[in-house]
C-alpha cells in the first residue's frame, strides 16, 4: 500500500519535483564554486593527469562499446587513486579541501532538502495542509542539521561498502557468462543496501518529525521495532529502489543523460513520500491520499507496529 500510495501521490504533488530541482542546482552551483575556489590545485593536477578524459571514454563505452564498460569504468577509479596517492603528499590540503566542498558539503545540503521535503509531505498527508518548501526548510534548520549528519554517516558507511564490491566485481569480472552473474550479484547487494538505508532513514526522520524525538531515541524506537513491522518496510523500499534504479537507468540512456534532469529530483521527493507514507501505513495511522480520500492503513498487530 505505502508503494502504491506513494506513487499516487508523487504525481498529485508535482510541484515539489520542480522545487527540488531548483534546490539542487542551487545546491551544486554552490559546491561547485567553493570546491573551484578550495581545492582547485587538484583540478588541476587532475586535469593535467588526463583524468577527466575518462568521462568522455565512459560516454562512447555506454553508447558505442559497452563490452568496454567496465573496463572503463575500472581505469576511471584506478586512475583517480593512483594520481590522489601519488601526490598525496604535495596536495593534502587541497585534497581534504575537495573531500569536503565537492562531496560531504552537497550531501549534507541534499539531507537538509530531504528533511524538509519529508514534513512538507508529512503536513500534507496528516492535515491536508500545503507547507512551502523553502519555509519548511529554514524553521527546521536545526533537526534538519542534525537528521542530515545522520544521513551523511550511515551513507558513508553504505556507500563505502558499496565501493568495496564494486571494487571486487571489476577485479574479477571477466568473460561474458561470469561478467553477467557477477554483475547480477553487485546489483543484488546494491539495492539490498540501499533499500536498508532508505529503510532506516526513513522509519528516522518519520519519528524526528511525527512525534518530535531526537536521533537517539528514534534510533533506540528503531532497534525495538518488530521484525514484521521492519521487513514491510523494507520490502516496500526495496521496490521503490529497484524503480529509481530503472527509471534513471532509462532515463539517462535513452536520453543521453538530458532526462536525469527530471528523474533525479523526482527520485529523491518519490523516496521522501515513501518515508513518510510508510510510516503512516506501519503505525495504522490515517491520512490523507487526497482532499477528498481518506486512507486508513490495517493494523498488523500490536508487535507489528511502530513503537511510540
Amino acid at each position: 500500500m505505502s508503494y502504491k500510495n506513494s506513487i499516487k501521490l508523487i504525481f498529485s504533488n508535482f510541484s515539489l519535483v520542480w522545487k527540488k530541482l531548483a534546490y539542487l542546482l542551487v545546491v551544486f552551483a554552490v559546491s561547485a564554486l567553493i570546491s573551484v575556489a578550495i581545492s582547485m590545485p587538484t583540478i588541476e593536477l587532475l586535469r593535467n593527469e588526463g583524468f577527466f578524459s575518462h568521462a568522455k571514454d565512459l560516454l562512447e563505452a555506454v553508447y558505442i562499446n559497452p563490452s568496454l564498460i567496465n573496463q572503463t569504468i575500472s581505469e576511471i577509479l584506478t586512475s583517480f587513486f593512483t594520481i590522489i596517492w601519488s601526490n598525496a603528499a604535495g596536495y593534502i590540503v587541497s585534497f581534504i579541501g575537495f573531500i569536503l566542498s565537492a562531496i560531504v558539503l552537497p550531501a549534507f545540503l541534499i539531507g537538509l532538502g530531504e528533511y524538509a521535503v519529508c514534513f512538507v509531505s508529512s503536513k500534507k498527508l496528516s492535515s491536508n495542509v500545503k507547507l512551502g518548501f523553502s519555509s519548511s526548510l529554514l524553521t527546521n534548520a536545526k533537526h534538519a542539521s542534525r537528521y542530515s549528519l545522520y544521513r551523511l554517516l550511515i551513507g558513508a558507511v553504505i556507500d563505502l561498502i558499496i565501493l568495496g564490491f564494486l571494487l571486487v566485481y571489476l577485479k574479477l569480472a571477466s568473460g561474458i557468462l561470469l561478467t553477467m552473474v557477477l554483475l547480477v550479484v553487485f546489483m543484488a547487494i546494491l539495492v539490498f543496501l540501499r533499500s536498508l538505508k532508505l529503510t532506516i532513514l526513513g522509519l528516522i526522520v518519520s519519528k524526528m518529525i511525527e512525534e518530535d524525538k531526537s536521533i537517539k531515541r528514534s534510533q533506540d524506537e528503531l532497534i525495538k521495532l518488530s521484525a514484521r513491522a521492519f521487513w514491510r518496510s523494507f520490502s516496500n523500499a526495496f521496490i521503490v529502489v529497484l524503480t529509481i534504479i530503472a527509471v534513471n537507468i532509462f532515463a539517462g540512456v535513452f536520453t543521453i543523460l538530458v532526462g536525469l534532469i527530471v528523474t533525479i529530483p523526482l527520485s529523491m521527493v518519490f523516496k521522501c513520500i515513501f518515508m513518510i507514507t510508510n510510516y503512516y501505513t506501519i503505525s495504522g495511522k490515517k491520512y490523507y491520499l487526497n482532499e477528498n480520500l481518506i486512507v486508513e492503513p490495517k493494523i498488523l498487530d500490536e508487535k507489528g507496529k511502530l513503537n511510540s
